[in-house]
């Protein structure tokens, strides 16, 4: 599993600047992210990694144990991930 620090090591590398930027521009993508949801974003894509995309569960039917009823839950929120063609085609690639 690839962990925080060397996702922030590889983008300083890559992009030629300290890691300390690196932090920085990943935490800002990430609070972008969740700002963009908490707004009024359904969609966010990335071009070659996928589309995140918000949902609303319905409500279930839940049995209370003290009152021995069954009660509504309530609706949430949830993020539906769908992977890009680019993606899919690199981790499955064609066999000739």
């Amino acid at each position: 599993m690839l962990k925080n620090k060397e996702i922030i090591e590889k983008i300083a590398r890559d992009a030629k600047i300290t890691q300390l930027q690196a932090a920085m521009a990943l935490a800002s993508l990430f609070n972008t992210v969740i700002e963009e949801f908490k707004k009024n974003g359904n969609k966010i894509s990335f071009p070659k990694l996928g589309t995140f995309q918000k949902v609303r569960s319905n409500y279930k039917m839940i049995y209370n144990i003290q009152s021995k009823k069954k009660v509504k839950s309530r609706t949430k929120f949830r993020i539906k991930y769908t992977a890009s063609t680019v993606l899919k085609k690199a981790l499955n690639p064609t066999r000739d």
